[in-house]
């Protein structure tokens, strides 16, 4: 008889035990989670995240106006062998910046920007060419031509200082 209730008392020990352990985990797993749950919110604020962490010094300064660091240059391109058309169009990179409603236009260019003629809603062969180009422009494209004729062709590509 002293046996089953020294077992039935170790068993309520162990049992205590196990609820108090298990207990104290959730207790722990829950400050730990509060906590880096503040710590994130901390470091999206600006004026928390100083105390925070020092990363500042080497990331440098918030940048609000990226565009003005990026240098322009400009291109004139030109129709060659017919009137102004407004199915030809002027790409930068892909994207649709102009058309040739007028023979002559300028277009303004970054650098490793990609310039394309789209003459891919046209019928005859037209010839397109860089008239001129600003100083800034490192790569010598006056005079480039290209022909396109129903299709979509590489005019030039920018290369800037």
């Amino acid at each position: 008889m002293k046996d089953i209730n020294k077992n039935l008392f170790m068993e309520t020990i162990r049992n205590l035990y196990d609820f108090i352990f298990a207990k104290a985990m959730i207790y722990i797993l829950f400050i730990v989670a509060t906590v880096l749950l503040m710590a994130q919110i901390g470091m999206v604020s600006n004026n928390i995240r100083p105390y925070l962490t020092h990363i500042d010094v080497f990331e440098g300064s918030v940048i609000n106006e990226i565009d003005s660091l990026i240098k322009e240059g400009e291109i004139k391109i030109q129709l060659i062998n017919m009137k102004s058309d407004s199915d030809i169009k002027i790409l930068v990179n892909g994207i649709e910046v102009s058309d040739f409603s007028q023979n002559t236009r300028d277009i303004v260019v970054r650098n490793n920007s990609v310039v394309e003629i789209d003459g891919s809603n046209l019928k005859t062969p037209t010839k397109v060419r860089v008239v001129s180009q600003s100083e800034n422009i490192l790569n010598e494209i006056t005079n480039d031509e290209v022909i396109t004729n129903s299709n979509i062709r590489i005019l030039c590509r920018i290369k800037m200082d």
